[in-house]
């Protein structure tokens, strides 16, 4: 039996609630929310009273996909509003699901982005497996940039908190339009107001401390 996968947080709820309803929107939380998988996504939605637009395929959709298929790539410019991930999960629903070999302009996303994110977050951009984008990377050579570790406690603090909970700290800033937390040369800077907003998200409190 499997694991049960953990209950949803309240700012879990209200990343779902914001951009759930948009292609572009729903795409962006595969990248907040990490540790969701697109199927738990798409269920923990409708609970929420939200509806995606266009978030059923239709016949014509389908038609389309049999077409270009195993193009994703072709797919993709085919079906506006349909990620990668998505036609390719429509795919193996179909039955279409086969090998295919790794494109020049795939290799470049994952030489691109494999040494910053998770192999699952690159996979999810490609509409690949996690195991075939990790053996494409060590295949590549690619080697992980090691995380850089923040000096200020709170920045540590916040950092340990998204990690906890498989959100990537820069994205997530980008969503809630604020600057990254930490910047600048040798990330010397600290903007204290992405440390409020990331804190008040993950349903934290800030507050001061002063010695006797």
């Amino acid at each position: 039996m499997g694991k049960r996968e953990n209950r949803y947080q309240p700012w879990e709820d209200d990343l779902i609630r914001k951009h759930w309803r948009s292609a572009s929107g729903r795409k962006l939380l595969l990248e907040l929310l990490p540790h969701r998988e697109p199927k738990s996504l798409r269920n923990r939605a409708p609970r929420l009273g939200v509806r995606a637009k266009g978030a059923e395929w239709t016949l014509a959709e389908d038609k389309i996909l049999r077409r270009c298929h195993p193009d994703l790539a072709k797919a993709e410019l085919r079906l506006p509003g349909r990620s990668r991930c998505s036609i390719y999960n429509r795919s193996c629903k179909l039955g279409l699901r086969t090998m295919r070999r790794w494109s020049k302009a795939e290799d470049h996303v994952v030489d691109r982005l494999a040494p910053t994110h998770t192999d699952r977050q690159v996979a999810l951009m490609l509409g690949r497996t996690v195991a075939a984008v990790e053996g494409r990377r060590e295949h590549l050579g690619i080697v992980k940039r090691p995380h850089r570790v923040a000096a200020t406690p709170v920045v540590a603090d916040v950092i340990a908190e998204a990690s906890v909970r498989g959100v990537k700290l820069q994205t997530l800033t980008r969503a809630l339009g604020c600057q990254r937390i930490i910047s600048g040369q040798n990330d010397r800077h600290v903007s204290h107001e992405a440390i409020a907003k990331v804190v008040s998200v993950f349903g934290g409190h800030l507050y001061a401390e002063w010695d006797d």
